[in-house]
């Protein structure tokens, strides 16, 4: 009988004791095309100018990566909504960075506008992994990536939940807010803190709440980095 070769599958065994050599997978993406990308980021310490060298504009997305060797802008919006206003927050964010998205490409920059959601209840929009890939993360590291940013708007969230009968918001937060924010939630007056999985006490809730309700002047929320969720959490106590 004629057996045809191409019909074979071979086989390559392994000696005893030996590995199977694992093969490298590189990751691509975007990042990958140039090696001279700089990063800027709408923080509370950094409020930062559009690069004018991609273009003039007022507004300014949560992030902003750029190459000047490929011309080559990346644009990053986030949004914290409850889950049921993702999509209209993905679409008036879009619509609103639609014209600086032409205006940067008839410069003769290629551009790519990612808007994302992080609910503020921690579910992560398809959208955040989606980019990260895009970007050149693996998928092991955009999933990790992904639970980490749920879990910080979820303790986020938690804090301001916390404050919410506090009518007082004062500069002296900001200072607070740079510590975990679990363990804000959970300081007692003797500046101990619990163990994340202990309930507060109505006494060591009131301390906190008077911990961030310090000093007499009222200026706000103060911005330190992404605290849009908060908009999420006053809309759904309303």
């Amino acid at each position: 009988m004629l057996v045809n070769n191409k019909s074979l599958h071979h086989i390559k065994f392994v000696k005893e004791g030996s590995t199977v050599p694992i093969s490298q997978k590189h990751s691509s993406g975007i990042l990958h095309t140039a090696t001279d990308w700089q990063i800027i980021a709408d923080l509370a310490y950094q409020h930062y100018i559009f690069p004018v060298d991609i273009t003039s504009t007022t507004l300014r997305p949560d992030i902003v990566i750029s190459s000047k060797h490929t011309k080559h802008a990346i644009l990053v919006e986030l949004t914290c909504p409850c889950e049921e206003n993702m999509a209209s927050s993905n679409l008036k964010k879009l619509q609103r960075y639609a014209d600086l998205k032409e205006e940067i490409s008839n410069k003769g920059w290629s551009v790519d506008l990612f808007v994302i959601e992080v609910g503020a209840r921690g579910y992560c929009s398809t959208n955040v992994s989606s980019l990260l890939k895009k970007l050149g993360f693996s998928n092991k590291s955009a999933k990790k990536t992904s639970k980490n940013l749920g879990h910080i708007s979820t303790k986020a969230s938690f804090c301001i939940w916390l404050a919410r009968n506090n009518r007082v918001w004062d500069s002296t937060i900001d200072p607070i807010l740079s510590t975990p924010l679990i363990k804000l939630a959970t300081k007692t007056t003797d500046h101990q803190v619990k163990p994340s999985t202990d309930v507060m006490s109505s006494s060591d809730r009131q301390a906190t709440l008077t911990k961030i309700s310090l000093g007499t002047t009222v200026t706000g929320f103060v911005n330190v980095g992404n605290t849009c969720y908060a908009n999420a959490m006053l809309q759904g106590v309303v």
